[in-house]
């Protein structure tokens, strides 16, 4: 359950069976890990999908997180075990970039 506050000076939220009220910074924060969670969740998904032997996974041992790119696309720097290659995952498009629109989303330009 989730109750929005309005007070004169600030606006709170109580969420949960406890009604813990969080100011809006908290309530940022907590969206934000959320996202993270849901994130790392699709990809473990996407990573496990049957014996694919083209997976891509976050890069630095799965510590890697998704950004948004100077091209303003949420990218993911991932790496891949079988062809022991870096890449940028596009989670927008669920595409691999090549080396060239890597490049160009991340303002690296020639």
């Amino acid at each position: 359950m989730i109750n929005i506050i309005k007070g004169d000076t600030c606006v709170g939220i109580k969420i949960g069976k406890n009604q813990e009220l969080l100011n809006l910074t908290e309530l940022r924060d907590l969206l934000c890990k959320l996202q993270d969670a849901c994130i790392s969740l699709e990809l473990k998904q996407k990573c496990q999908c049957g014996s694919n032997k083209d997976e891509w996974i976050p890069a630095g041992g799965g510590s890697e997180t998704p950004f948004i790119s100077f091209g303003g696309k949420r990218v993911l720097y991932c790496w891949n075990p079988s062809r022991q290659k870096h890449a940028y995952l596009d989670l927008d498009t669920d595409t691999i970039l090549t080396d060239e629109e890597a490049n160009q989303t991340l303002g690296f330009f020639d």
